[in-house]
């Protein structure tokens, strides 16, 4: 069990972010100063498979539970995506502990958890080693069937294969997409739903609130985790919106967040570093942005 999900068992909070990057020394990093959980963007970055396959191995040194956020398109009634399921069963084969992805259908909900038990999607090097990659049974009555039926339920319990709420569309379906049977979770983009609800970049405004908290009241309904970012102005010179962010989700029933990515910390302190040097050394370089 990964780190994700041991805060959850023990009621903690969890922490995690995005990569954008296929920099495997972000994610060291991150499980080196504490991060539970990281959440690998593949819809809108240069990420590809084969950096999805080295992060997960870079995360498993800390223990560090990883997430694919698959390609999708919320915006707009596309219907059901075939590729779907087949991209979760592929991230899931990797290794994987879950996968988001941007829906706005029950369809394609219940196409992303049905996958999630599929014995294909068993990451045998990872979690068997490649000299014993077959499940097995010391007991010579135990039939190959029972044994995967047995895996399968085990596969499903440390897995996190989530919808991704991004649009209104989705918020105004909530309920009828996170009743699927066998759903774990759901997560929210908040950045995406800022824009969506008429208020770019204010996380914290009173109709971003009421929204994460009507599907968290919806989400305990159906015993799912919530799983939310939380961001900072770019021209903010200090973290204390970021805290204070964090600690509304988790007072208002959200156990898993996502802070701002390695990327943006890193222009974020650089920026910070170029202000602060201006007035200090006046006139000895130009300004840094």
């Amino acid at each position: 069990m990964t780190r994700l999900f041991r805060r959850l068992e023990e009621g903690q909070l969890a922490l995690g972010a995005l990569v954008l990057t296929p920099g495997c020394e972000y994610v060291e990093l991150m499980g080196h100063a504490g991060l539970d959980f990281v959440v690998i963007q593949l819809m809108t970055t240069s990420n590809d498979w084969a950096d999805l396959g080295n992060l997960v191995r870079a995360a498993a040194r800390y223990d560090v539970t990883t997430i694919a956020w698959l390609q999708g398109f919320p915006w707009g009634n596309q219907g059901y995506d075939a590729r779907l399921p087949a991209d979760v069963l592929r991230a899931l084969s990797i290794g994987c502990d879950g996968a988001f992805a941007s829906v706005n259908n029950r369809q394609q909900v219940e196409a992303m958890v049905n996958v999630s038990g599929n014995s294909h999607s068993r990451p045998w090097i990872r979690d068997m080693g490649i000299a014993n990659p077959f499940p097995r049974s010391d007991n010579p009555k135990t039939s190959i069937s029972d044994i995967f039926n047995d895996q399968e339920v085990a596969w499903r319990a440390r897995r996190m294969v989530a919808p991704l709420i991004e649009d209104k569309d989705s918020l105004d379906h909530l309920e009828e997409m996170l009743s699927v049977p066998n759903l774990r979770g759901f997560a929210l983009g908040m950045g995406d739903l800022t824009r969506e609800l008429g208020h770019p970049g204010e996380y914290l405004h009173p109709d971003l609130q009421a929204a994460v908290r009507k599907a968290v009241d919806i989400g305990n309904k159906y015993d799912l985790v919530p799983i939310a970012n939380v961001g900072i102005p770019m021209q903010a010179d200090s973290i204390d919106g970021l805290l204070e962010g964090v600690t509304w989700m988790w007072e208002n029933g959200v156990p898993a967040v996502m802070i701002p990515h390695p990327t943006f910390a890193a222009q974020w302190f650089y920026e910070r570093v170029g202000r602060l040097l201006g007035p200090t050394l006046s006139g000895a370089r130009p300004p840094l942005t």
